[in-house]
């Protein structure tokens, strides 16, 4: 059997620690980023499928992570299309396990712990987007027959982070000697480490039982 696994998104901040760990774990992998392969594009994305033969592909692409992202047409392009894209390609090529990673923006606001059964709310074009493409890849998917599982991922930290996320910025700001000026701190947030996240999707993909239709959050539990 085929240990074949594409990753989209893979040059970014999860895609690179969730290639490293994949390859650790025995997986043959193909790391695409959009100079590789455009998901907006159809045509490239089934073009994909057909060279490489997988037998799991995994979505991290995403756009709006970087709250400076804010244009509308690429967020659905990528977050929606793309990822119907990768979805239809996924079917059609018969690749057995798609994994779509999603976000707990997902489901919006809440002072309440969010489960798999929590409403989605979401309030920022990031997490809208990304809701809309979790529900249509899932729709497609069960239409396609295709064995698709969504794993909603809570605030990511780790090497490589952006500074344009808190812990990267403090860090930057550690190694600069920058003085930051910053808010009280109460907002509460689930904090997972980027390789424990990668390990997770790890396991997913390579679990031997039927995962087709299943949500999955994927977090620590702890509010900080």
């Amino acid at each position: 059997m085929s240990t074949k696994m594409l990753v989209f998104g893979g040059t970014g901040f999860l895609g690179k620690h969730l290639v490293a760990a994949a390859q650790a774990d025995g997986w043959q992998t193909v790391a695409l980023g959009r100079s590789q392969c455009d998901i907006r594009n159809e045509d490239a994305v089934a073009g994909v499928f057909t060279k490489e033969e997988p037998s799991c592909v995994i979505n991290c692409a995403a756009y709006g992570v970087d709250y400076r992202q804010q244009d509308l047409k690429e967020a659905v392009a990528i977050n929606v299309y793309g990822a119907a894209n990768i979805a239809k390609a996924a079917a059609k090529a018969q690749c057995p396990r798609l994994i779509h990673i999603g976000t707990s923006m997902e489901y919006g606001v809440t002072d309440k712990p969010c489960t798999e059964e929590t409403a989605l709310k979401p309030f920022s074009l990031y997490g809208s987007t990304k809701a809309a493409g979790s529900l249509v890849v899932s729709a497609e998917a069960k239409r396609q027959g295709l064995s698709c599982t969504v794993l909603r991922l809570f605030t990511l930290y780790g090497p490589g982070e952006g500074e344009h996320k808190f812990v990267g910025l403090v860090a930057n700001a550690c190694r600069s000697g920058e003085e930051l000026s910053l808010t009280l701190g109460e907002q509460v947030r689930d904090y997972c480490y980027v390789e424990d996240v990668a390990g997770a999707i790890i396991t997913v993909a390579g679990f031997s039982g039927d995962l087709a239709g299943e949500v999955f959050n994927v977090g620590s539990g702890k509010a900080l």
